[in-house]
């Protein structure tokens, strides 16, 4: 056994920087990179960060490198552990004197209990080597890997660590921007235009933005202890079909009168357009979640009132994002935002309102059931197993076990252990003894996405099912890793992609111009962006997304 060329490289920067950090491609060897970090820097007290779901996964990686490479002691742990209220003192109890973080857009969020102990612990334990490995590192936002770089290159960081600063870049380079400059659009590139070589300073003169992505993607990939890689690492041809896959007639009616009404169908009434979208995507696949036992009357009654007064807010420009926020706002003393809304039977005040509902709320939880109204794609999935192995990727936990009941077909859920049908008449859902990295391609599986959709050796399978599109590119470039990547024997792997609303083809619009983005900020080519699409014209759609997340104003 070998190094692939990149990961001789990541481990040659490691030893002449002392940090590390490889954006480097889905599949192309991390976990060896991993491993092998504690040996070259001479560590003797190595920690490396997983996530939980990967901790079998990563016990058997290090039982079959052990027996070709010298990889030496390593403490494993993982992000949900170090996040809990357990595991404040984790790191100062073991005392790393490396933290090699494997999956690190697991920390890309700033304010998360495990990013801020993470950056604690380094800010006070200067001598302690970081190594960041991530084949996906950011997914709209230069804020999503900033801090990884200063932590890996401590005073050489190629971005700014300066808050205002950080966010000029930010409004100039990201994917999305939402509230810069009181919501005036993205800014141009500015002071960046130092950075721009000849060719960069051309063609800022038609692509400004295009321009300074590329100067900064330089910028990034030319600073020492950085490896990024620039091709896919893997010789297999991909395709992705993305076709219409309309839902039944009761999932249709069903999503219509939840858009005109902004209700569930149990009288839940929701405050923002991306609840309306996670619900329409439930539909899509033919249920919906019913209350069991229902809600009491005055419950539901002061939840709607103070519903009423977040979506006025979300849609006055406050520059609110989120309900919480919103709840926040009116609580907060000598606050001059004074929200209030129009209901359905007179003025709302929204303090007023708020404590009402924080007063009833804790008389009632809800026990949600997943209700079957239709069964399309049900059968067309079941329909899709029985023409050969494959993966069928999704979701929604309701829909994957329901498919495992009705077809028998094995499903990995959580930590990527197997559970199925105990016989043609006992649906009765059972654990199988075995986690999916065991899967020899040989029959057609269910997997969820949360649980199996990053850090899985999947190649053994060429055919991929996905009933319901993940919502951003960086969850694809992952999804779409785990069996287009090195060891694939097959020819081509091929996704058909199902999209039935138009919520979901407007996120999938969105997700080809995050993999756009992602190859632009870091050099690292998104699978997306050479695939062979066929299907829909995903460049039209951008329209659809004003149409199908309308945000009704209150008491509209």
């Amino acid at each position: 056994m070998t190094l692939y060329p990149i990961q001789a490289a990541a481990l040659a920067e490691l030893y002449e920087c002392g940090g590390l950090v490889a954006p480097v491609g889905v599949g192309v060897g991390k976990t060896l990179i991993s491993l092998l970090a504690p040996s070259i820097t001479g560590c003797v007290r190595p920690m490396l960060i997983i996530p939980a779901k990967l901790k079998t996964k990563t016990r058997l990686d290090i039982q079959r490198y052990s027996k070709h490479f010298r990889l030496g002691s390593i403490y494993t742990e993982t992000y949900e552990r170090l996040g809990r209220v357990q595991g404040a003192e984790i790191l100062n109890a073991f005392q790393p004197d490396i933290l090699i973080l494997d999956e690190a857009q697991r920390v890309k969020n700033r304010s998360a209990a495990v990013t801020r102990r993470i950056r604690r612990y380094i800010q006070t334990h200067p001598n302690c080597r970081v190594v960041i490995l991530s084949g996906t590192i950011t997914s709209r936002s230069l804020r999503d890997y900033a801090h990884l770089l200063e932590w890996a290159f401590r005073g050489r960081s190629p971005a700014p660590q300066v808050y205002d600063v950080l966010e000029e870049w930010c409004g100039a380079l990201d994917e999305k921007i939402s509230s810069w400059g009181g919501g005036t659009g993205r800014l141009g590139p500015g002071a960046l235009e130092r950075l721009f070589n000849a060719d960069e300073l051309a063609r800022a003169k038609t692509e400004p933005l295009g321009a300074a992505r590329s100067a900064m993607r330089r910028r990034v990939v030319e600073t020492p202890g950085v490896v990024s890689s620039t091709d896919p690492g893997i010789d297999v041809s991909l395709y992705v079909d993305i076709g219409q896959k309309p839902p039944g007639p009761a999932a249709v009616a069903a999503i219509e009168e939840m858009r005109k009404t902004w209700e569930t169908p149990c009288g839940y009434e929701l405050t923002s357009p991306l609840e309306v979208w996670r619900h329409e995507l439930e539909m899509q696949l033919g249920f919906y979640y019913l209350w069991d036992p229902p809600a009491p009357k005055e419950w539901l009654e002061a939840r709607s009132r103070w519903a009423q007064v977040a979506r006025h807010a979300l849609a006055s420009g406050h520059r609110l994002d989120s309900e919480l926020q919103v709840a926040q706002a009116v609580l907060r003393e000598n606050n001059p935002l004074r929200i209030t809304a129009y209901g359905r039977h007179g003025p709302l005040d929204g303090r007023e309102t708020l404590l009402e509902w924080q007063d009833i709320r804790p008389t009632f939880t809800p026990n949600p059931v997943a209700t079957w109204i239709d069964d399309t794609y049900l059968r067309a999935a079941a329909n899709w197993a029985a023409q050969g192995p494959g993966v069928i990727w999704t979701l929604h936990v309701p829909f994957a076990q329901r498919l495992a009941e009705l077809t028998g077909l094995v499903w990995y859920g959580p930590q990527g252990k197997g559970q199925q049908r105990v016989s043609a008449t006992d649906h009765t859902i059972r654990g199988t003894g075995k986690v999916i990295d065991q899967e020899t391609g040989a029959r057609p599986i269910i997997a969820s996405v949360q649980s199996n959709g990053e850090g899985r050796n999947l190649q053994a399978f060429a055919r991929n099912l996905v009933v319901c599109p993940p919502p951003t590119g960086l969850m694809w470039e992952q999804l779409i890793g785990r069996t287009h990547r090195t060891g694939q024997t097959a020819d081509e792997v091929s996704f058909d992609v199902w999209v039935g609303t138009g919520a979901a083809y407007a996120g999938m619009a969105q997700v080809l111009r995050d993999a756009r983005y992602i190859a632009d900020s870091t050099g690292n080519p998104q699978r997306l962006n050479f695939a062979d699409l066929t299907g829909l014209d995903l460049e039209g759609l951008e329209d659809l997304e004003t149409d199908t997340r309308t945000t009704r104003q209150s008491g509209g």
